[in-house]
C-alpha cells in the first residue's frame, strides 16, 4: 500500500506527507475530532490553518514544531502557493492510506494491500 504524497511547494521545496494510524491518531487528538468527521462532514475545517498545521506535523517524516510548518507554508505562500493546494496535498495523503472507505475495493483487493 502506498500511503505518501509528495509536494513540492510554490517555493521550490519538496515535502512528503505519509499517515499511519499512529500519525492519524496524533491528528484527530490535536484536532479535537475524526478524520472521517473532518474529511466528510466539515470540509470547511479541512483547510483551516490549523487542520494544515497540525496535519504537517502529523505528517511529514521530521519532526516539526508549530513554528516550522507556520514557516513552511508562509514561504509557500510567499511563493505564489496557497493554502488550499498544502490542505488538498494533506488531504490525498490521507485518503491514500486506503483506512477509509475500504467498502469501494474489493474484497481480495483490501487483503494485498
Amino acid at each position: 500500500m502506498q500511503n505518501d504524497k509528495t509536494v513540492k511547494l510554490a517555493d521550490g521545496k519538496t515535502i512528503r506527507i505519509c499517515f499511519t494510524i499512529k500519525t492519524l491518531r496524533q491528528l484527530e487528538k490535536a484536532l479535537g475530532t475524526s478524520i472521517i468527521a473532518l474529511y466528510s462532514v466539515n470540509t470547511d475545517r479541512a483547510f483551516a490553518i490549523d487542520t494544515i498545521v497540525n496535519g504537517l506535523k502529523a505528517g511529514t517524516d521530521d519532526v516539526i514544531s508549530d513554528d516550522d510548518a507556520f514557516n513552511l507554508l508562509q514561504s509557500h505562500c510567499d511563493a505564489g502557493g496557497s493554502l488550499e493546494e498544502v490542505g488538498a496535498s494533506i488531504m490525498e495523503a490521507v485518503l491514500a492510506t486506503g483506512l477509509f472507505d475500504r467498502r469501494k475495493k474489493p474484497k481480495a483487493d483490501r487483503k494485498a494491500g
